[in-house]
């Protein structure tokens, strides 16, 4: 194969059909997304066969190879395509769909119908009765075909594979050997050069040692720049800048024969890459190397620079929210071959682009160490046959996060202190007035819509209970508890008494220690006087405790405003 140019895909000259002057493109896809459309060349759109479509493509994929036919470029996920799958299943089988992962329309049992180490050529067929057909280069009867009573009027294609699969597509392939022209060798440069001599035979899925038992030292690299912590979903995400270098042998070159050359760029799996994984990630995101470009030296060194967005199972403690601190991990490993791959730190391998983060989380620290992984299907495949007793390790990256709780205080503890103080205040009011029940019962309406707001906020932890909860709970049963004490004062002052209390209760109401302690005066009955106001009686109506007309009534209301003082020390001091 001969590189003609650089950039996203590549135009090359390789031995494509049966023609050898086939001018064909080339493109390599990683993960599931149709990124870049191409419009069906004018001789896929009117065949000489006289079918509406027909296209022919190779692709080297180790499964799930997918093929996007659409009338529009980057269609909608709802709108109607044709989605060939070749593979599918671990490479098992292959069906055709009528929208982008929809219910398969028709499938064939394929196994190893393509591969992860040689180009393997198809074609695709669709007549105007709108029946499709695929099949294999050099084959005339296809392995699967459906037909579509609705045809679509097919303009677009696209290629990809699936999560953590690359994928080789080699298509658009004109010859021009039956216009009798004369093959005109192109003009390489330098760069055109090494890479022919570097990537022509080179096998992405093997490792670059010369020794099947040598070990690859990769390093590594961490730069975090943005840091979320969803407490409720206990999941960390960390936005960052991955770095890798490691030695190929397989890209090693002397400058002096390609005019002085000692730094190559190169796309995203054009050379092998090591299958780093996240051991405790969340949803898909295992990966945390995505596509970028990388720089490979005349010694051989690599060094890939990629970002990477990263979520991670956390295991929270929030006994002490909203002043809590948080330990959070990222588990960095490899998927298979763990014996001949090494994961190490970089010198000062750890980075903060910014302590602060733009989310409510400051970052106190962040270390880096390895350590041992302690699971079950890693260990399988680790050892193939199950003999060797060797354990995993991950280089673990953790992070000490502390929650920016200023503004808590004004949206829950100011509230909380207020509700306290006017809880405390309430045992002080006329026990003969409506405004102390009415203000407990208010309470408990504020602190049960509080209760309720936190709660959908924040997780239910199982083994404790965040401190503020537990602050909130609490004020809960003080003003509960002060709202049934209420009920009863009220029934004791609004209740007509013909006798007074049992006398043990009158000699401690009466007791002078008891009047200063708990701001009890002892009142006396008024005498009647309608002539003229006494002023000793204007002195008894600002008394503490509400005269009353029966020396028994009088005696039950100071009960009541007794009881009203010791459950305001009782609350005090809850």
């Amino acid at each position: 194969i001969k590189t003609r140019a650089f950039s996203r895909y590549f135009y090359v000259y390789c031995d494509f059909s049966e023609n050898e002057g086939a001018k064909c493109k080339t493109i390599f896809t990683f993960g599931y997304g149709y990124r870049q459309f191409f419009h069906m060349s004018p001789s896929s759109l009117h065949p000489v066969n006289g079918d509406l479509l027909f296209m022919k493509f190779s692709v080297k994929a180790r499964s799930d190879a997918h093929i996007l036919l659409s009338p529009s470029p980057s269609p909608e996920e709802s709108e109607p395509v044709y989605e060939i799958v070749l593979g599918a299943g671990r490479n098992t089988f292959s069906d055709i769909r009528r929208r982008r992962r929809a219910a398969t329309k028709t499938s064939a049992y394929t196994k190893d119908i393509i591969s992860g180490t040689e180009q393997r050529g198809f074609w695709v067929r669709m007549n105007h009765e709108g029946m499709i057909s695929v099949g294999h280069e050099g084959e005339d009867l296809p392995f699967m075909q459906w037909q579509d009573p609705d045809p679509l009027l097919i303009l677009y294609f696209s290629f990809c594979t699936w999560s953590g699969v690359a994928g080789k597509w080699i298509y658009d392939c004109s010859s021009d050997n039956d216009s009798g022209a004369i093959e005109v060798q192109p003009v390489l440069t330098a760069l055109d050069k090494l890479r022919q001599a570097l990537l022509t035979n080179y096998d992405v899925y093997s490792r670059p040692v010369s020794n099947a038992s040598q070990q690859i030292q990769i390093y590594t690299q961490i730069q975090a720049n943005h840091i979320q912590l969803d407490a409720k979903k206990s999941v960390m995400t960390v936005g960052c800048i991955f770095t890798l270098e490691w030695y190929d042998e397989k890209m090693i070159w002397s400058p002096d024969n390609f005019d002085g050359l000692n730094v190559l760029n190169l796309v995203h799996h054009e050379i092998w890459l090591p299958e780093l994984v996240n051991f405790n990630a969340v949803g898909k995101a295992v990966s945390p190397l995505g596509p970028a470009a990388m720089r490979v030296t005349s010694d051989g060194k690599v060094r890939w620079s990629t970002r990477s967005h990263l979520q991670t199972r956390c295991q929270l403690d929030l006994t002490q929210w909203p002043w809590d601190t948080q330990t959070c991990s990222i588990e960095l490993g490899f998927w298979s071959q763990t014996d001949n791959l090494q994961l190490i730190l970089f010198e000062n391998g750890t980075k903060l682009e910014l302590q602060k983060t733009s989310s409510e989380w400051e970052v106190l620290r962040l270390n880096a160490e390895t350590v041992a992984v302690r699971r079950s299907w890693l260990s399988d495949l680790s050892s193939d046959d199950g003999t060797d007793d060797t354990i995993p390790t991950a280089l673990t990256f953790t992070f000490v996060l502390k929650r920016a709780s200023f503004g808590y205080i004004y949206v829950l503890v100011i509230p909380i202190l207020v509700m306290i103080v006017m809880s405390l205040a309430s045992f002080w009011m006329d026990v003969l007035g409506k405004e102390k029940l009415a203000t407990n019962c208010l309470l408990l309406l504020l602190l049960s819509g509080f209760l309720l707001s936190l709660d959908s906020s924040l997780p239910a932890p199982a083994d404790h209970a965040p401190f503020l909860f537990r602050v909130y709970s609490l004020v809960l049963a003080v003003v509960t508890c002060a709202t049934t004490i209420t009920v009863i004062v009220t029934n004791l002052t609004n209740i007509s008494h013909v006798r007074p209390p049992p006398r043990f209760l009158c000699d401690i109401l009466s007791s002078p220690f008891i009047g200063s302690v708990f701001c009890l005066q002892k009142p006396k009955p008024r005498e009647p006087d309608y002539n003229q106001m006494n002023e000793a009686g204007v002195e008894d109506s600002l008394s503490l405790v509400p005269e009353c007309d029966s020396v028994a009534n009088l005696w039950w209301t100071m009960l009541a405003v007794f009881c009203d003082r010791v459950a305001f020390f009782c609350a005090l001091f809850t």
